[in-house]
């Protein structure tokens, strides 16, 4: 065992037998300061905690000021959640030897549990090693772009969620090092379907790289509707490539609409290509077009001939109730640019934010966008991204005007 692992302990306020902190570790408490119960300490700084009222947020200006009063209600009723980054123990907002009632009305307090590398570890071994469920832990985030979750961690959390021990979870981020292969992600996924995720809303897989293969299986099991309830699915930067992302796109509009409920839909990065020609009728049909209100499909090697394609198939337009698009970084080509305007801005849209940066769109890209806001088929653009586009003087003056006639936002950004 190194070092830190003997150092970690994880502070977990719904362990009955463990109600109090290593005092070790933590900071000395100021002089001449007994240990009262209904304290809360060193509240200075801390930017976790979230309340329904202004006067707990000014508490945050408070160094080392003791609370008085009833903490547990203090917790009741002010705080709506609270979040464990996992720092050292002398950032704890928590004193050792706070009465008994304060640690219960802790554990009614959703938990935001964050964090990567060793700790992700840790915190993984300590979920799998639960003898009871966790009904506090709503929101679960595991590693990052630097510090992925690798095969040691990853099995220890497909454990936990063999053993139901976060029942309650509604936001679940991971990201898998690659080097576990399209395994890890296939017992991950099995292990998560062991027990309901009644709660699970939002579900982010983003910078996993799982794969063609793995974006087939997780398709087949969105059409099963297992994961029904979810609202936001985050597949950026997998590496699904073509033939996934058609089977991706197969899986969520079988059955009527695998999530029915789905509002966010992020596939940036996967290489998308081709595989684009499957994605805009779904966008138009029953399965999305009712609920879907971000997609983001940016910098997917989505070129010109592909736009076409999909503009073919989808007869020039389609209908959809689109809040925040992101399509930037795709070398389309001004005619698949403008081909892009005509199926996403044929028909008046309730589009917000708009991002086309960087997709080679010119002249006839200006044009059919400037024509797009004269008709008011934008009328609720607030922000409107088309940097990094070699965009003629006819092309500008055009779509200057355009936006002058105060029908779409003030410039183009």
């Amino acid at each position: 065992m190194s070092d830190e692992d003997e150092d970690f302990q994880f502070f977990d306020p719904t362990d009955m037998e463990r109600m109090l902190l290593p005092q070790r570790k933590l900071a000395a408490r100021p002089a001449g300061e007994g240990m009262n119960s209904g304290v809360l300490y060193d509240v200075d700084g801390v930017k976790e905690l979230k309340s329904k009222s202004t006067s707990v947020a000014s508490m945050t200006r408070i160094r080392r000021k003791k609370v008085h009063g009833s903490a547990a209600a203090f917790l009741n009723h002010n705080i709506l959640s609270a979040m464990y980054k996992f720092l050292p123990y002398e950032d704890l907002i928590i004193q050792s030897r706070t009465s008994r009632d304060f640690y219960k009305a802790l554990r009614k307090v959703p938990l935001n549990l964050t964090c990567h590398g060793e700790r992700a570890r840790m915190l993984c071994k300590h979920l799998s090693g639960l003898a009871v469920p966790n009904s506090t832990i709503r929101i679960l985030r595991l590693g990052e772009e630097r510090d992925t979750i690798r095969e040691t961690a990853l099995n220890d959390l497909c454990v936990a969620f063999q053993n139901a021990v976060v029942p309650r979870l509604t936001n679940f981020h991971i990201e898998i090092n690659p080097d576990t292969g399209e395994q890890g992600i296939f017992t991950l996924i099995d292990a998560m379907l062991t027990n309901p995720l009644n709660e699970l809303r939002c579900l982010d897989f983003e910078g996993s790289y799982i794969g063609q293969k793995s974006a087939r299986k997780l398709a087949d099991i969105l059409a099963s509707k297992k994961f029904s309830m979810v609202e936001e699915l985050n597949l950026s930067r997998n590496g699904m490539g073509e033939q996934g992302t058609k089977f991706m796109v197969k899986g969520l509009v079988s059955n009527g609409g695998a999530c029915p409920k789905l509002k966010v839909l992020n596939l940036e990065r996967n290489d998308v290509g081709k595989g684009w020609r499957t994605i805009p009728k779904a966008l138009g049909g029953d399965a999305f077009k009712s609920s879907l209100v971000d997609f983001n499909c940016s910098n997917n090697n989505i070129t010109g001939d592909a736009m076409r394609i999909a503009a073919d198939e989808c007869h020039g337009g389609i209908e959809h109730v689109l809040k925040y698009l992101n399509f930037s970084y795709n070398d389309l080509g001004d005619i698949g640019a403008a081909r892009f305007v005509n199926l996403f801005l044929g028909f008046s849209t309730s589009i917000i934010k708009l991002h086309l940066s960087s997709i080679d769109g010119q002249t006839k890209f200006a044009l059919g966008l400037a024509k797009a806001i004269e008709d008011s088929r934008l009328p609720h653009l607030e922000h409107l991204d088309i940097g990094k586009n070699a965009i003629a003087r006819q092309g500008i003056e055009r779509l200057s005007q355009a936006l002058e006639t105060g029908r779409g936002p003030a410039r183009p950004q």
